[in-house]
Order: structure tokens, then sequence, then C-alpha cells
């Protein structure tokens, strides 16, 4: 089985995307969503390499900037345990969906 990060480094270079570029891509979602959070070329470098823990909510953004279908990276790691995660999840899922939408 293809480890997420594996995954979306291969994704990454079939699609000529740099982590400049994808952390680019982050933060405009993130922006159109109006969260305050802005994710640095250093944040991305450490999700890639391994050094922080892949997290859903963060997959989420992945998915969107690369035009990934809903919940194909998500669905490659382990889902938040608690009801109150889950819904963290999905509110997530929804506001930066909408905010992407808003092209």
């Amino acid at each position: 089985m293809i480890d997420v990060i594996e995954f979306i480094n291969n994704i990454m270079k079939k699609e000529k995307i740099s982590r400049t570029e994808l952390c680019k891509r982050i933060n405009d979602i993130e922006e159109k969503a109006n969260l305050k959070r802005r994710t640095t070329i250093q944040n991305v470098t450490n999700y890639l390499n391994g050094y922080h823990n892949i997290r859903p909510k963060w997959l989420v953004k992945v998915e969107i900037a690369l035009s990934l279908p809903p919940n194909l990276l998500v669905d490659m790691v382990e889902k938040p345990k608690t009801r109150i995660g889950r819904e963290e999840l999905e509110k997530i899922k929804e506001v930066l969906r909408k905010g992407a939408d808003n092209d």
C-alpha cells in the first residue's frame, strides 16, 4: 500500500507542482475560506518529509489544492476517533470546499 506522503509527492512530480506552488494554492484556499491560518513552505516541507504527523484537515486542503476527488487522501489516513474530531473535520471540509468554489 502506498503511503499518503509518497502519493502526494508522486502527484506533485507528475503535475510538475513545486512545494512553493502547493503552499501558494493552500494559502489561496485558506484565504477564500476566511481562515486566519497561513501555511508556510516550511510547513509543507515538514509534512512531506514526515516531520509532522499528517492530519486529515491538512489533507482536505491538499485535495482541493491538487484538484483531487474529495476524501481520496483523507481515506488513506486514520480518521479522528472522537465525535468532536469527526464533526470538526466535516466542518472544515465544508468551509474549505465552499471557499474553493468561490473562484
